[in-house]
């Protein structure tokens, strides 16, 4: 769809939002090569990051250049530096309840790449790392662990932590959109050994989503 000039997707500013399984390299590497777009993604709380090395790493005048400085891990906060930028909102759900927000962010930060099955690197594509922490109306923790989330794309820096929180929100309705087509409208039930059938199936099952 970005790739159709005929579209007006080809130009305008772009946001996907995926689980913890577009976190990896194998999905953030293929999809850099556009440049209006920026990959909004959940990161498990095992993960390690890396920081930008130290420009004394990079003067070296022989051997390996330095890729990546010291690691960020997302379990040990005595490796995390402080958060360039903080944001605090509160939230009523549903049912009334109030909550208190916390959105903390660290820019340019790394991951490393992969050997097999295909050689990716990584260390020219930094991201936004970002953690959100809900508490409830007595300062307790709404939720047993942090949200961690990675923001990577050229154009990242245009979206502020607000936009972050709330796009990735967005993802439910997507997920709910999933879980009903399965379910009830065949959506991954059709087969057909040619591609462009798949596709017209897909797009019907989307408008019948649609109208309901």
């Amino acid at each position: 769809l970005l790739d159709d000039e005929q579209l007006p997707l080809a130009e305008a500013f772009c946001v996907d939002v995926g689980d913890t399984s577009y976190s990896k390299p194998a999905y953030l590497h293929t999809n850099r090569h556009h440049r209006n777009r920026v990959t909004l993604t959940r990161v498990r709380g095992t993960r390690t990051f890396y920081q930008q090395p130290v420009a004394t790493d990079q003067e070296k005048s022989s051997g390996h250049p330095t890729w990546y400085g010291q690691p960020f891990s997302l379990k040990d906060a005595s490796t995390w530096p402080e958060p360039a930028e903080t944001l605090t909102l509160t939230e009523t759900s549903r049912r009334g309840k109030t909550y208190r927000v916390q959105i903390q962010a660290w820019p340019n930060l790394l991951m490393r790449g992969q050997q097999k099955p295909e050689r990716r690197t990584m260390h020219h594509h930094p991201f936004t790392l970002v953690r959100i922490v809900r508490y409830d109306e007595k300062g307790q923790l709404a939720n047993k662990r942090p949200l961690w989330l990675l923001v990577m794309g050229t154009r990242r820096h245009e979206l502020g932590l607000l936009q972050i929180y709330h796009a990735y929100k967005q993802r439910y309705n997507l997920e709910h959109f999933f879980r009903f087509g399965k379910q009830r409208l065949l959506l991954a039930d059709f087969q057909t050994p040619e591609t462009s059938r798949e596709e017209t199936w897909w797009r019907l099952v989307s408008l019948v989503y649609d109208q309901l």
